[in-house]
């Protein structure tokens, strides 16, 4: 703790006057002549604890906001698909709800099968007037979720799918490592999404 004036650690007088403002009337009187109240002995550590415990609150609450932000903005996909399928929103909140407590229970692998949808565009290569199209560029989309991963390194579609799988599989256990930071215990339920404004009624 520093003292904001100078910069400087806080001494004895300053963890002294800062007790006089956080207990208010408990210490009214206090004074340098014999007239007033006198401090108790402990005073001072009660203090500091009170403001350790402000600091300690104060921080916690910063990084739950943090991650939940980080949360939001992971699922900015899925948020949009829910604004613009509302036939299928409450399906969409349920698989992903699904997906989330099966891992936080370990029943289920990261990835299933059933849950990847792929899509393939055009790799274009060069050939001159002969351009050579290949449908090996590959985009992967989790269901779940709605994170994706797109690969194009190669001119091989396999090689493509098996990149592109593996960085899905990295962005899909970030975003369960912030759940499990935000919410380390216990299931993820529908209250606790409303809160952290992942609802198809706050859209």
């Amino acid at each position: 703790m520093v003292n904001s004036k100078t910069g400087g650690p806080l001494t004895k007088e300053d963890i002294e006057t800062l007790a006089d403002e956080v207990t208010g009337e408990l210490y009214k009187g206090h004074g340098k002549g014999g007239g007033g109240k006198k401090r108790p002995a402990d005073a001072t550590s009660k203090t500091v604890g009170v403001l350790r415990r402000k600091a300690h609150q104060t921080v916690e609450a910063k990084k739950r906001n943090r991650l939940g932000f980080s949360i939001r903005q992971e699922l900015t996909a899925f948020n949009f698909y829910i604004k613009n399928n509302p036939d299928l929103a409450e399906a969409a909140l349920q698989s992903y709800l699904h997906w989330l407590n099966s891992q936080r229970q370990g029943s289920a692998p990261l990835i299933l099968d059933a849950d990847i949808h792929e899509d393939r565009v055009a790799a274009i290569g060069p050939g001159g007037q002969n351009v050579q199209k290949n449908q090996t560029k590959v985009r992967l989309t989790h269901l779940p979720t709605r994170l994706t991963a797109k690969e194009g390194s190669s001119r091989v579609l396999t090689e493509n799918q098996i990149l592109a799988r593996g960085t899905l599989e990295m962005r899909l256990q970030h975003h369960l490592d912030l759940w499990l930071q935000l919410q380390p215990t216990g299931e993820i339920t529908r209250k606790i999404l409303e809160h952290q404004q992942i609802s198809v009624y706050q859209l």
